[in-house]
């Protein structure tokens, strides 16, 4: 079985789907569309946390109420973070929108 990774036009970094038990390699295409930097910088906070927390993704996805497909187009840049949904992911993560926004702005600065 391979591991699934997500590519994201600004930020390079890889996600790795593989605890989601998802197979195969998927590069994510560049599209055309340019996405907001400090939407990618607030994607890469929560990337960052989600993975400290060390927690299944399964397990945030179930807390959040949020889809698993949503949350994966979040965390590699391919879709705008919702605030709402942004709130419902922190919570989640056992951090507050607060904490996700005021690290997002002090790297974004």
């Amino acid at each position: 079985m391979g591991t699934r990774q997500v590519q994201t036009t600004y930020s390079r970094k890889k996600f790795d789907c593989s605890r989601l038990g998802i197979s195969d390699t998927l590069l994510r295409v560049e599209d055309e569309l340019e996405r907001d930097p400090y939407n990618t910088t607030v994607a890469e906070v929560i990337n960052e946390i989600y993975e400290a927390n060390g927690s299944p993704l399964a397990a945030t996805i179930t807390k959040s109420g949020v889809s698993k497909n949503t949350i994966l187009r979040y965390l590699s840049g391919e879709r705008d973070i919702r605030v709402g949904e942004l709130r419902k992911i922190a919570a989640a993560l056992n951090v507050t929108l607060a904490q996700v926004m005021a690290e997002a702005d002090r790297r974004f600065e």
